[in-house]
């Protein structure tokens, strides 16, 4: 299975790119990429040919990259083809509907709803920044109105401990989730109280 466009880009290998970015560089679960069904969508990191040097040292991304949806068309000696389901801005040689050979190892996310997860990816929680900055899993996590209204819009709170933060940041639950997965379990809930296990890396009621 290629991973190389005509002339003008190739595929990163996210598999790769997670295991030397752990912390910064999220890849879905194997068993998820090994099971891409006709019509579903995979994103993929397309990069510009000769654009591989240079990456960032904290993201492995290179200068030259971009992220697209691929929709897969049929499956082939345990890979894929797909079609380019976006318009690539970066990426030389390749446009919207151009066909795309690829492994598991290329796939960097996955389109799922919100009723597979069990909670909306793109929802927003509110965090103390220092969660993303520091790379700290949540300490404690609440799921509450802003401002105790009971009428409004409830959302997910994340501390680090019970200080106020000093700056508050949004951050999707899709991404709090890609770091740490054992906080899926919590958003499902889509309510309470949690704190984080001292003895290791589950949630409780709090």
């Amino acid at each position: 299975m290629s991973d190389a466009g005509e002339a003008g880009w190739s595929l990163e290998d996210g598999e790769a790119l997670s295991r030397e970015y752990p912390r910064s560089f999220f890849v879905p679960p194997r068993e998820h990429r090994d099971d891409i069904r006709v019509g579903e969508a995979a994103k993929l990191s397309f990069v510009a040919s000769g654009s591989e040097a240079g990456r960032d040292d904290e993201t492995g991304t290179p200068p030259a990259a971009e992220q697209l949806w691929v929709r897969v068309t049929e499956t082939v000696d345990g890979g894929y083809v797909g079609t380019v389901d976006d318009d690539p801005e970066h990426t030389p040689d390749l446009a919207y509907g151009d066909p795309v050979a690829f492994g598991a190892e290329h796939v960097v996310a996955l389109l799922y709803t919100a009723d597979e997860l069990g909670y909306d990816p793109q929802a927003e929680a509110i965090i103390d920044a220092r969660i993303v900055d520091e790379d700290e899993p949540p300490l404690a996590l609440i799921f509450t109105a802003p401002g105790d209204d009971p009428a409004g819009d409830w959302i997910w709170f994340a501390a680090l401990d019970q200080q106020p933060p000093e700056a508050s940041a949004a951050v999707s639950l899709g991404e709090l989730v890609d770091r740490w997965p054992e906080l899926a379990g919590v958003f499902r809930t889509g309510e309470g109280a949690w704190v984080r296990d001292a003895a290791g890396s589950a949630y409780r009621p709090a």
